[in-house]
């Protein structure tokens, strides 16, 4: 059984809800494909999981803007970072300075749109939203 097999009879096992719990504790039999999925190495796994809580909070940080009283995120994670080094964020002000950066930025912009769609294109009550998104790609390409 692959993966997302066992991850289909976990569900079903619990009343058709899908939790992470449950997914670990089917995981720790060495006999899953669920297992190899997962590290369970504890060291490893808790540098792992300081560095999940980083971003996280890295990506909570917010400013207000005086002008509108809106909160605008501090930093942003482009791409090329994350493909550098480990990643690593910016501020989204050096990144709006940046043509280049900015191009970067639209671009994950319109990928994080296409998700968006595909995600939730099922419900009618986000047609709207959904077909601005469009138009907004369309009209603004990287």
């Amino acid at each position: 059984m692959n993966y997302r097999e066992e991850l289909e009879q976990i569900r079903l096992q619990h009343d058709g809800v899908l939790r992470a719990g449950d997914v670990i504790e089917y995981a720790r039999d060495p006999e899953t494909a669920l297992h190899q999925r997962f590290e369970w190495d504890d060291s490893k796994a808790a540098t792992q999981h300081r560095l999940w809580q980083a971003r996280e909070l890295i990506r909570v940080v917010v400013k207000t803007q005086p002008a509108s009283d809106t909160s605008t995120r501090v930093y942003v994670s482009l791409t090329h970072d994350r493909r550098n080094d480990g990643g690593g964020y910016r501020t989204l002000d050096e990144v709006m300075r940046s043509k280049t950066m900015r191009k970067a930025l639209l671009k994950q912009a319109h990928a994080d749109m296409v998700r968006f769609e595909a995600t939730y294109r099922q419900l009618s009550e986000l047609a709207s939203v959904i077909s601005a998104m469009r138009s907004a790609r369309k009209q603004h390409a990287p």
